[in-house]
Order: C-alpha cells, then structure tokens, then sequence
C-alpha cells in the first residue's frame, strides 16, 4: 500500500527551511517549532515506514530480501505506526468538534 509515494517540492523546501531555522534557533538557545511542522513531520515518518514496508515486501517476492522476519518486522512497525496516527487524528477531530460545541 503506497500513501504518498510522491513528495511535493513545496513540502521538501518547508521542511528543509524549518530545519536550518532549527538549527538557527538552537543557536541562539531559542527554539520554536509550530504545530503543523512537527505533525507534517510525523505524517512523513509513517508515509515512510510504510514505503519502506512496501519496498521490503517486492525485494522478497523478487528474491532479492532473503530474510522474511525483517520483511514482517518491517510490515507490523509500518501497521503500528499507521493506526497509532489515525488514532491521533481521530483525538484531535474529538478535541476539534468539543471546542466548536463550546458556548462563548
């Protein structure tokens, strides 16, 4: 299963510019990273596992991956990490909705 297997310009130059302000800021013992840097970040962690998975699994079906326990191990974490952050947008949707059916 490929999420994105295809990465935008746009996201590769945000996220090499927020990483040198990183490296900036870290500089100068300030450091500040907003919320959807750091969740664009994660997003790309598991659309990467997951390609990783799926790379392993067509080296072993291709015979080039002999081992199958690396091919498994590789599938769970790409699962795992998959469901941990559909679990984490469904938690944020959940503190979305409860701010909106807030009264003033």
């Amino acid at each position: 299963m490929i999420v994105n297997k295809y990465i935008p310009t746009e996201y590769l130059n945000k996220v090499n510019s927020v990483a040198s302000n990183n490296n900036k800021e870290s500089n100068t013992n300030t450091s500040s990273v907003s919320f959807s840097d750091v969740l664009g970040e994660k997003i790309q962690a598991v659309n990467d596992k997951i390609v990783e998975s799926e790379n392993k699994t067509i080296n072993f079906i291709n015979g080039e991956e002999e081992d199958i326990h690396n091919v498994m191990i590789s599938a769970e974490e790409a699962k795992e990490s998959l469901q941990l952050a559909v679990e984490v947008r469904n938690k944020l949707v959940d503190a979305y909705k409860e701010i909106l059916s807030m009264q003033l």
